[in-house]
C-alpha cells in the first residue's frame, strides 16, 4: 500500500514495516523483534 502511494518517483526509497509500542514492558532484553518481516520495537530504538 505504501509502495503504491509513492509512485514510480520514489522507487528507489526503501519500505519496511515497523510497530511501535509506546508504554511497553520489554524488560531487561530490549531487542526488537522481527516477526513475518515486520519489525516490533520501543521509541527509542526506532531512529535506528
Amino acid at each position: 500500500m505504501v509502495r503504491n502511494v509513492l509512485g514510480d518517483e520514489f522507487v528507489s526509497v526503501p519500505v519496511t514495516g515497523v510497530l511501535c509500542f509506546i508504554g511497553a514492558n520489554w524488560g531487561l532484553l530490549r531487542r526488537s523483534k522481527q516477526i513475518k518481516g515486520v519489525t516490533a520495537l520501543w521509541p527509542l530504538k526506532l531512529p535506528e
